[in-house]
């Protein structure tokens, strides 16, 4: 049974125009990482979301794509992916294949999305078996048209930088950037995004699973530090960093120091934006106000203090570099735990 639909998940393949891969943990291996790599590659296949989970394709190779139009797409393999898009907000018409080592997704109470073949077992095994018939001619047409997507997305990346960085305040698309050119592996409540920080190495960056998750990027970080000695990254909101327990992050940090890069923006901006787009009609939509959800000015990470770290704040853009600098020093050369409580605008 699993060598017929073997064939015809190859079948399909062959037969599809515009195929794409979107995967979402399945770089939790090296050996997945690097098939999925190689399998891409060579059919010129573009990846989307590229980092997930964790991170599943190099931003830096040729297939990975920040976007593309699922309208357009007759064949999705979805790779270790429960929810690989919202039906709600993608008209999706296509033949998908999955690709997953769990694929009824036992833990999601209600799953909607259906499969046409389903493979179930080893990522590197399954990919490395599938060996579909692609003319040359098709697959350079591929490379092309996925090359000219993403040197459009990356222009109009470079040109958003450029603009953000001379902005009084700090975005935090702006600060994801930042946090990319540090080279060291990210653990984040889904407030770095990749598509900035352009995250290029196995395992350099771990967001959210798929439930249970608000807080867990600071122990998981300090985790990670004890596991490997590599200095890591912990970067949160304001709102999960208080989840995270910071009195409980500051005593296993205080012997295994991390940075932890606050993004602060005064609000459980999740809990607003789920108003914003479930109740388009209420008053705090109409006022931007949102009783409950909006947070004081207080510089919470002052409680690393009690732990001998040191809490810097940033509030320019201007001053990023200068402050993560200056942590980086102190995380390297005093072994201390290091907060960097960055004030940015309510927005992703």
């Amino acid at each position: 049974m699993f060598y017929n639909d073997l064939k015809k998940a190859e079948k399909m393949i062959e037969d599809s125009k515009n195929p794409v891969i979107i995967p979402w943990r399945s770089g939790r291996r090296l050996e997945w990482f690097y098939s999925i790599i190689n399998f891409a590659n060579e059919y010129a296949i573009p990846v989307i979301n590229y980092a997930g989970e964790v991170l599943n394709y190099p931003s830096n190779m040729p297939m990975a794509v920040d976007e593309y139009n699922l309208e357009d797409v007759d064949l999705i393999l979805n790779i270790e992916n429960g929810i690989p898009y919202f039906p709600r907000y993608n008209d999706v018409n296509c033949k998908i294949i999955t690709i997953d080592t769990e694929p009824l997704y036992n833990n999601i109470p209600y799953l909607g999305i259906d499969s046409d073949i389903i493979l179930r077992g080893d990522i590197s095994l399954i990919l490395n078996s599938l060996k579909p018939k692609i003319e040359k001619g098709i697959i350079e047409e591929r490379k092309n048209k996925v090359r000219e997507i993403k040197e459009l997305q990356n222009r109009s990346k470079n040109e958003e930088i450029q603009r953000l960085s001379k902005e009084n305040t700090i975005n935090p698309r702006y600060l994801s950037w930042k946090i990319g050119k540090l080279d060291m592996p990210v653990f984040t409540d889904y407030q770095v995004n990749p598509k900035y920080s352009l995250p290029n190495k196995f395992s350099s960056y771990f967001s959210i699973p798929d439930a249970g998750y608000l807080g867990w990027a600071m122990g998981a970080a300090v985790g990670y530090k004890i596991a490997t000695g590599i200095d890591t990254i912990a970067a949160v909101g304001d709102g999960s960093f208080i989840f995270g327990v910071p009195t409980a992050f500051g005593y296993a940090a205080k012997d295994f120091p991390v940075l932890c890069i606050i993004f602060d923006n005064s609000q459980w901006l999740a809990s607003a934006e789920s108003v914003k787009d479930v109740f388009k009609n209420s008053h705090a939509w109409k006022i931007n106000k949102f009783p409950g959800a909006d947070l004081k000015d207080y510089n919470y990470g002052d409680v690393i203090k009690i732990f001998g770290g040191e809490n810097i704040i940033i509030e320019r853009p201007d001053e990023i570099d200068g402050g993560i600098k200056k942590g980086i020093n102190i995380l390297k050369k005093e072994k201390k735990p290091v907060v960097l409580q960055c004030k940015v605008d309510k927005t992703r």
